[in-house]
């Protein structure tokens, strides 16, 4: 499962692109794929709905921040895939292993996601 910090920069990247529907069965997924790769980690997510043909959500600037590190975001859509990426921003040497389960705060193009920015997502 998605954590929550991971379901918001995801919305926050990807925007209305993908459709309300394939994107909140996307989100509510119980399978997920997990790499991690040292600086970092991938999530990736198989649906029927997604599109084939590739395309790449980085914008707007969406920054995660835990005690111990700083974090970047993308997000990559194709073959029916959506992959969440998670990198570090040079703040560590090492990413923690543990990220995933700490309290991360997200900001879009600088601008704290608020309480009242997750209902507007939702809707």
């Amino acid at each position: 499962m998605f954590r929550h910090f991971e379901r918001e920069a995801i919305r926050a990247l990807v925007g209305e692109a993908l459709g309300r529907d394939v994107l909140e069965r996307v989100l509510s997924a119980n399978e997920i794929e997990e790499y991690w790769s040292g600086a970092g980690y991938f999530l990736t997510v198989a649906d029927p709905g997604l599109p084939s043909e590739r395309a790449v959500f980085d914008a707007p600037l969406t920054i995660g921040a835990s005690p111990s590190v700083r974090v970047g975001f993308v997000v990559f859509v194709e073959d029916s895939q959506l992959t969440l990426e998670c990198h570090g921003w040079g703040d560590s040497d090492e990413f923690p292993s543990k990220f995933r389960d700490s309290k991360v705060a997200l900001s879009v193009d600088g601008r704290p996601v608020l309480p009242q920015d997750i209902v507007r997502h939702e809707k």
